[in-house]
């Protein structure tokens, strides 16, 4: 009944809103099968794409479900990397995606999650070269996820062997970030995965290594 509806939504202006992110989750989740919701979903962006500039609610929308942590949200399934995966590789080739950068840095964020680094490299330094001349919130967002990249790239991989460059290039995004002051808890957030870091790889560090991790430490 309509009365019992809205107990769970709200209706504003044009938007049709859940009360309660839990419950709006929750059915994402539950409802149907990931497959299923994000078929749907796909099929939904294919058709924005078209019309996104005519509204900036389509445009909205269409941002949102290029964000990896709201695809993430949907999928809970045992196939949850090839459904993200798949639906990354089918976004890519639409007219607001191929060019953004801000898709590319979200598809590398599905790809550090399922490390899978090498590819997350590759598509941050796309996301970054698209940036050349633009917005620095973009700039900044991608930076940050390539410090976060090689923070964790080098803590969970055994791939890489230039962990103390990796780390020092990864300290040097992040501390020019906490210098600018603007760029709110973003570059904290990163720096938290030292203590990871520095567990995992300590002992194949030099003892001027460990100093200078200490020392970097200390700045942040």
């Amino acid at each position: 009944k309509s009365f019992q509806i809205r107990e769970f939504i709200r209706q504003e202006n044009e938007k049709i809103n859940f009360k309660s992110s839990i419950v709006g989750s929750y059915l994402l989740r539950e409802a149907a099968k990931p497959e299923i919701v994000l078929r749907h979903v796909l099929r939904f962006m294919e058709r924005i794409d078209a019309i996104k500039g005519s509204n900036h609610i389509y445009s909205e929308i269409y941002a949102q479900l290029r964000r990896f942590p709201t695809i993430e949200g949907m999928v809970t399934s045992g196939n949850k990397r090839q459904n993200i995966i798949s639906y990354y590789e089918r976004l890519k080739d639409l007219s607001g995606c191929i060019k953004h950068p801000l898709f590319w840095l979200h598809y590398g964020m599905a790809r550090i999650s399922f490390e899978e680094y090498p590819a997350a490299e590759a598509y941050i330094k796309y996301a970054r070269g698209l940036t050349k001349g633009g917005n620095e919130k973009y700039i900044r967002d991608i930076d940050n996820l390539y410090a976060r990249l090689l923070l964790e790239s080098r803590t969970n991989s055994e791939m890489y062997n230039d962990y103390m460059e990796a780390f020092l290039k990864a300290h040097k995004i992040l501390i020019t970030q906490m210098q600018k002051n603007n760029n709110r808890d973003y570059p904290y957030r990163q720096a938290k995965n030292y203590v990871s870091f520095i567990i995992s790889r300590s002992s194949q560090l030099s003892t001027a290594e460990v100093k200078k991790f200490g020392a970097a430490c200390v700045q942040v």
